[in-house]
């Protein structure tokens, strides 16, 4: 994620995708000293590259050339200085894209929201899980699902933390495309008691096996599906009650499958698609959560008996 430090207190901050520098309270990156301007200069990403503009009386310098009321573009290592004291310098030490984050309101701590799916503490036991959905990052605990917003605080693992929304949605476009050309394509074994699901991208064929929790991807598939042929509106389309999911599971099964032993399958799931390659992490939320209820998230759905 883009970065740049400060030479004089070795300070290192993430550049939002429109990062404003002055002296003013309303800057992302506030610098009180008399020669800066309130609204000094910005550095903001455009066209898959970093940028700077200058807005100020004084001018700014990058790489001891004067840039004044004007723009050009950024490349690593370069040094910018807004005012003339040395703490106003800074470095650019990474121009890689802006990316979502969650930073520590004790420690400072952040974390990068750079894959799409995140199991806390650890993928073997966790208590919370963090994940890109369609409408955006979403919190589930529990079975249920929160939807995050920019600057919204959090307590994770009894620390609090707030969610920083730093993605233009241009960004995601090339990626809501790959979504878009998808299907999904379920194959059932002679017997029906196992089944292959494998997602295709154009060309592109990607395969999660024969896996146990191929099961709920299957039966909420063909949810789905059945609502799509009765004509029944996109927002209501594929929905069950967890109760009914575990019940049609445990009749499948022969065995009783409680909402934990759910739980995990959904996990795993999600942590094998954010493993597979090319585009596996792009539908980490292929099962979509809404109070007490969980549904197939795509409509293009093919399935072979």
């Amino acid at each position: 994620m883009a970065t740049i430090m400060n030479h004089s207190t070795q300070e290192q901050v993430y550049l939002h995708y429109l990062h404003t520098f002055g002296r003013g309270k309303t800057n992302n990156t506030q610098i009180k000293i008399a020669d800066v301007s309130t609204d000094h200069a910005k550095i903001y990403w455009q066209d898959q590259q970093w940028f700077i503009t200058d807005r100020s009386r004084n001018g700014t310098l990058v790489n001891n050339r004067f840039l004044n009321n004007a723009t050009r573009t950024l490349t690593q290592g370069d040094i910018i200085k807004f005012g003339q004291e040395q703490a106003t310098e800074w470095q650019v030490i990474d121009l890689s894209p802006p990316l979502n984050y969650l930073q520590s309101l004790y420690s400072g701590k952040k974390l990068v929201l750079a894959n799409t799916y995140y199991a806390l503490p650890n993928e073997e036991s966790p208590t919370l899980e963090l994940l890109q959905t369609d409408a955006g990052w979403a919190l589930e605990n529990e079975g249920n699902t929160y939807l995050l917003t920019d600057k919204q605080t959090l307590n994770l693992q009894g620390e609090k933390w707030v969610f920083i929304e730093n993605e233009q949605a241009e960004d995601t476009i090339d990626y809501q495309e790959i979504k878009n050309k998808a299907d999904f394509r379920f194959t059932l074994s002679a017997d029906q008691e196992k089944v292959n699901v494998k997602i295709r991208v154009g060309d592109c064929e990607m395969d999660l096996g024969n896996k146990t929790y191929n099961q709920v991807l299957f039966i909420l598939a063909q949810q789905r599906q059945k609502d799509i042929q009765a004509g029944m509106p996109l927002k209501d389309q594929g929905w069950m009650r967890v109760d009914q999911l575990t019940n049609k599971l445990s009749k499948e099964e022969f065995r009783e499958i409680d909402q934990y032993n759910l739980n995990t399958r959904i996990r795993r799931i999600r942590q094998d698609l954010l493993r597979l390659p090319p585009y596996g992490k792009q539908f980490v939320g292929i099962i979509e959560r809404n109070r007490g209820g969980l549904r197939f998230n795509h409509a293009k759905i093919y399935i072979h008996y």
